[in-house]
């Protein structure tokens, strides 16, 4: 996370940092206001979580499990590997109605 929160290449693994630094476009309100930088880079973790759980949610291989059944949940946590507290990120989806009406496929 610090990576994608610099301003530097790092070579091959710049093209997976755009979508994190996208992450941090969408946030970057938030995430600037937050003076440390390893809570910066947290906030930026969870964010992310948060952010790839929508994403996963849009696939057609989710979307059509949901057509299939209903017990199906994406639920988005972080751990924290330095203490090993397991933190929710507060988005949970069992269906593509909070998705938005593009992503809300029939």
């Amino acid at each position: 996370m610090a990576a994608a929160l610099s301003r530097r290449q790092f070579g091959i693994i710049d093209n997976w940092l755009c979508h994190i630094k996208d992450v941090y476009r969408i946030h970057a309100k938030e995430i600037d206001a937050i003076a440390d930088m390893e809570k910066k880079a947290d906030r930026l973790v969870e964010l992310n979580v948060k952010e790839q759980v929508f994403n996963l949610c849009t696939t057609s291989i989710v979307q059509n499990a949901w057509k299939e059944r209903d017990d199906l949940a994406v639920h988005g946590m972080v751990i924290n590997i330095a203490t090993g507290e397991l933190i929710d990120t507060g988005n949970t989806f069992t269906n593509n109605s909070d998705l938005g009406e593009v992503f809300a496929y029939k």
